[in-house]
């Protein structure tokens, strides 16, 4: 008879192992990497958003002026007074 699919061995229990540790071992790597990959990008992100948070929270109080003295302002009612 010809070659048929049973005529060849079925590959071997030290083959599978060997297949199986590979695979689980990428599998391994790649998710290590994977995780790592997106906590370092993760912490660089945070990083960048808290150094935004306190860049344009400083630049903002340091631009706004000093409130005028409640007794100077002119824009507050006087009760009695008529203009």
């Amino acid at each position: 008879m010809g070659n048929t699919i049973d005529d060849h061995d079925p590959p071997t229990g030290a083959i599978m192992n060997t297949a199986a540790a590979v695979d689980v071992a990428a599998g391994v790597l790649l998710l290590v990497f994977s995780e790592l990959i997106h906590n370092v990008i993760g912490v660089v992100l945070i990083a960048f958003g808290l150094a935004l948070f306190y860049i344009t929270n400083f630049l903002r109080w340091e631009r706004l002026p000093d409130p005028p003295a409640t007794a100077d302002r002119k824009d507050l009612a006087q009760p009695g007074k008529v203009d």
